[in-house]
């Protein structure tokens, strides 16, 4: 009796082992090329969170400098000069900033590893108030960059003060550094202490006595643009509704291909117990058009997103 069972052919065993190949390789691709997205990205995360960790630091150190000098080469730095330093160091692709320490070896801090020497400061007055531009310009492993723009206001500099300092106003790209000094004397923070007195010239008195009850309050407020074009010109105002003064104390500490985000800093939200009102306003710059505006109390909501 013959036995009627088929075999596989060794044509349909190579097509078949051809086809586990082929999905093999495609399969192996697909996960290659997804492993190296994700580090690639990983790795960009990282370099632009280096990046925006320098602009707060560097901002937190100018906002209230009283004296400013822009800089177009790495000075030699001595422990007895009164100044502190803010530059991009070419020896380890840094921010670097080294600060007076009362005549004893500098405090130094380096911030970034991968900030291109091509990064800049530049200086501008806006609505009488001194401005400085960082152009922080980051590099990942690959060779990619990452430019990232942040303005700070100068509450200090360039003001109707005989006892403050003009910034150098060179716009030259070739500014890597900064030559500051707070002189505590003179520097304003602007806020109320609550004593009747104009604090932008008299700052608080330490034996001021503190209210229990305090009616005024101040916060940061954050207006935040998610793009939808990466190369959109954005300008963000705040105003206050009962007054109609623009809120000038502020900086730029975003401004990437998908986020631009301002920080307005020591807003009056609260004023003798009542809830003061803004204005925030989102304008493209391309057009000159408003694309956003709405008003909000900082007291309850002191951060604003919006999509473009």
């Amino acid at each position: 009796m013959k036995n009627k069972k088929k075999g596989v052919t060794l044509i349909e065993l190579i097509i078949t082992l051809a086809i586990i190949s082929i999905l093999i390789t495609i399969a192996f691709s697909f996960f290659s090329f997804s492993n190296k997205t994700y580090v690639r990205g990983n790795d960009q995360f990282d370099v632009q969170s280096e990046a925006r960790l320098a602009i707060d630091y560097l901002t937190n150190r100018l906002r209230f400098a009283t004296d400013i000098e822009m800089l177009s080469t790495i000075p030699t730095i001595d422990a007895t000069d009164e100044y502190n330093y803010m530059f991009i160091s070419n020896l380890d692709s840094t921010l670097t900033h080294s600060e007076y320490n009362s005549g004893n070896a500098r405090n130094v801090t380096k911030l970034g590893s991968n900030i291109d020497t091509s990064s800049y400061f530049t200086s501008k007055a806006l609505n009488g108030n001194q401005i400085i531009e960082f152009n922080i310009i980051a590099m990942d492993d690959k060779g990619t960059d990452f430019n990232l723009v942040t303005e700070i206001s100068l509450p200090n500099i360039n003001l109707d003060y005989s006892n403050k300092k003009t910034a150098d106003t060179s716009i030259d790209d070739g500014i890597i550094g900064i030559k500051y000094k707070r002189d505590y004397n003179i520097a304003v923070e602007v806020s109320d202490d609550g004593d009747g007195e104009d604090d932008s010239e008299n700052p608080p008195d330490e034996n001021d006595e503190e209210e229990t009850t305090p009616t005024d309050e101040y916060l940061d407020v954050y207006v935040s643009v998610t793009k939808q074009n990466k190369n959109s010109s954005l300008t963000i105002t705040l105003q206050r509704v009962s007054t109609g003064t623009l809120s000038s104390n502020y900086s730029v500490i975003e401004n990437s291909d998908t986020t631009y985000k301002v920080a307005f800093y020591n807003v009056h939200s609260v004023e003798d117990s009542v809830q003061v009102v803004y204005k925030y306003t989102i304008k493209n710059n391309t057009n000159n058009k408003i694309i956003k505006e709405g008003e909000f109390t900082p007291s309850n909501n002191p951060e604003i997103n919006y999509t473009e």
